[in-house]
């Protein structure tokens, strides 16, 4: 029987000889690239943040514009204007009838 000093590469704790590898980054660029990281995913987090944030202002906005209609329409009602009919509100609140004059 013969016998070896020598340890295979992986147990003596260093990993087999690999030709793709070219070198390896100093402690100050993975420092810099793990914080670069870092920063990208609070950025990315934000985004999610804003996103929600603009569904509920978007949500808020139809929920307001379906209010001023529900205004105009109890007002429209009110000075009888038809169903269909075209009329603008002026910044005043005069109400007038559309150029057109007739339903939509």
């Amino acid at each position: 029987m013969v016998e070896t000093t020598e340890m295979p590469e992986e147990i003596a704790g260093e990993a087999p000889a690999d030709p793709s590898i070219m070198g390896h980054l100093d402690p100050q660029e993975l420092s810099k690239l793990s914080a670069l990281r870092h920063r990208g995913t609070q950025i990315t987090l934000e985004i999610g943040n804003i996103e929600v944030r603009k569904a509920r202002l978007l949500g808020a906005l139809q929920e307001a514009e379906k209010e001023a209609q529900r205004v105009l329409n109890e007002a429209a009602k009110r000075m009888s204007i038809p169903d269909g009919q075209l009329y603008q509100v002026a910044s005043d609140g005069v109400v007038r009838l559309s150029p057109a004059g007739g339903p939509a």
